[in-house]
């Protein structure tokens, strides 16, 4: 589909692949399989891949003109990167790079959404985390408990 200039778009929706909704992890997986493929390896990488999660994904689902970049009159999301972890060491002067191979959620530092703070240092401002955390370890023993079944740990495998 890619060569053949078809509409593609990377995004998370759900966490039933992994529990864990990051866009930037899909974009390395999806990088990193086309170059594992019989194909050219240096056809596709880090910034086609994070090209699908913006611009390039807005126009596969039609909504370019409204989404996708940030541009005057359209609806922005805006995710701040705090690049002072280790895994932004050393800096690279291609930063898309290190976004997509080692940057991933753990690096957000602020996020907006549509011109609302939704995350500030990391922290969310629109759920009271710890409430949550609990009501969602009660949830998941309740259903544990009517389940029946008694999970464990699969690990070690000997």
């Amino acid at each position: 589909m890619w060569r053949q200039g078809g509409r593609l778009a990377l995004g998370c929706d759900t966490e039933n692949a992994g529990d864990a909704i990051d866009g930037l992890r899909a974009a390395a997986l999806f990088a990193g399989l086309a170059k594992d493929t019989g194909a050219d390896p240096t056809e596709f990488g880090a910034h086609h891949a994070f090209e699908l999660l913006t611009i390039a994904g807005a126009e596969a689902v039609g909504m370019a003109d409204r989404i996708g970049s940030l541009e005057a009159g359209k609806a922005a999301d805006i995710v701040v990167i705090d690049r002072s972890g280790i895994q932004w060491q050393p800096p690279s002067p291609d930063p898309i790079l290190q976004l997509v191979w080692a940057g991933g959620g753990r690096s957000v530092a602020d996020v907006l959404v549509d011109g609302r703070l939704v995350v500030d240092g990391g922290r969310c401002t629109t759920v009271e985390a710890e409430s949550l955390r609990a009501e969602a370890r009660e949830a998941a023993q309740q259903i544990i408990h009517r389940s029946g079944i008694q999970p464990r740990s699969r690990w070690p495998m000997r």
